[in-house]
Order: C-alpha cells, then structure tokens, then sequence
C-alpha cells in the first residue's frame, strides 16, 4: 500500500480546554500512559518502510498542552528511543499554554518551521467557547513574539462566518507583533453561503494591501498560506453569480 511513511501521529489525549463550534474531534478524559507510549515506540522501530530520510512525528489532542509535564517527558523519550536517526517533531496547538512549547523549541526538540498554534482572531473567544479573553490571546502573541520562533512558527486562522469579517485585521494585529507566518483554512463540512464568500473576497483585497505593504517596508515580510482549494468557486457555483 505504502512505498514510504514519512509521518507518524501518536494521540497524546483527547483532553481540550476549548468548546471550538466548529471542532469536528471527540472530546474526553484521557491521556496516553507512558507504558502505551512505549508499546508504540517499539512498533514504529519495527516498521521497516519508514523513511530513514526524514520521519516527522507529532502528539496530538484534544490540546496536548493540557497536560504540560507528560507532553515533555513523552518528546524526551521518543527523542532518546526511536532509532530513527532523522526525526522531526511538530505540534498544533490552541496556544492556551506556551510553556512547554518554548522549552521543547529551546531544547531543540520541536522543529520551529513544523509547530502551529491557532487563533481567530478578535472573535476568538465566541467562536472558541472557554474562559480566557481576547487580552489573554493578544498577551500570548506577545509573548511569542519575544521569542526567536516568531517568525517560523505558525499563526493558523479558521475561516468559522464569524471570523472572515475581522480578516484582514486579525492579519494586521499578528504583523504589527512581528508573527508573520500566517495560514487560513477552511472548516470542513460547514456549509458556507454565498455572503461568507463575499465577506471572504472583500477582506482578501485589505490583506493584499497588507501583504505588499509587508514586502515594500522589507522588515516585517508577511508569508501568507491558503488551504481554501477555490471554496468560493464552489460556494459560488452553488447559487447566483456574485456581481
């Protein structure tokens, strides 16, 4: 079936600290246990279509940051036990705890260019339903904007109806705090309709503005990655023509 496997996810919990609206994953209460991980380990060394070339592995949730001191000790021993001798570990978070994050990134654990966190921008709070306010969010932006990852990490925005409006001033609000690797995608499964991709178009031509602006300063060079594959065409196709 497989000539090579290049990447390996292992469900670190299925805990999350967030009630996202539009989060398509099965929330619960638990967390692999060390001896689980073990077993998997040892699996993974046994596999004998791994690309030796480059392996990239990631914990995933739920939101791995939940639980901090496990998600740490479970990196250190991947690190230290898969034979593999060119591995990468990514991670996504919902950037509610950095902590960890920055020491593994310290550690040289966590590849910078290959971790995420995700953010909606000044509507973060409803769409994501939990109890930290938009001042938390912007103070945690700072926070990574103090460090030498700003630049390579990720800033992932959902494209939920209630965020598509704020757009272009989400965008700007990471650029002004020099985090300029910046991705959207879109909800799978919603049903998007003809206004949300209104709202959608009339945003991208500010972030085009923002965008040029970005390279013509030469200090604060925004990357821009879309994962919509032409959703408006498809929104659009479904009903009238936008005029």
């Amino acid at each position: 079936m497989f000539e090579k496997i290049n990447r390996v996810s292992i469900e670190f919990t299925n805990k999350c600290n967030l009630r996202c609206k539009y989060c398509h994953q099965d929330r619960g209460s638990d967390t692999l246990k060390i001896e689980d991980l073990k077993t998997k380990v040892d699996f993974i060394n046994k596999i004998k279509i791994l690309d030796e070339s480059n392996v990239d592995l990631s914990l995933t949730g739920g939101e791995a940051t939940v639980e901090p001191e496990k998600l740490i000790d479970f990196h250190r021993y991947i690190k230290n036990n898969l034979i593999i001798r060119n591995k990468t570990f990514s991670l996504m978070s919902n950037m509610t705890n950095l902590d960890p994050i920055i020491l593994l990134l310290d550690e040289g654990v966590l590849k910078e260019d290959r971790v995420g966190f995700s953010w909606d921008g000044i509507t973060h709070h409803d769409v994501r339903i939990n109890s930290f306010d938009n001042d938390f969010f912007i103070k945690q932006i700072e926070r990574i904007s103090k460090t030498r990852y700003k630049n390579t990490v990720f800033l992932q925005i959902s494209l939920y109806p209630n965020v598509i409006p704020h757009l272009a001033e989400t965008i700007n609000i990471l650029r002004k705090h020099g985090v300029t690797n910046i991705g959207t995608y879109i909800i799978r499964g919603y049903q998007y309709s003809k206004e949300d991709a209104i709202a959608y178009d009339r945003e991208m031509e500010k972030i085009a503005d923002i965008f040029i602006e970005s390279y013509l300063n030469d200090i604060d060079r925004i990357r821009l990655f879309e994962f919509t594959k032409c959703w408006i065409d498809y929104i659009c196709r479904k009903e009238m023509p936008i005029v």
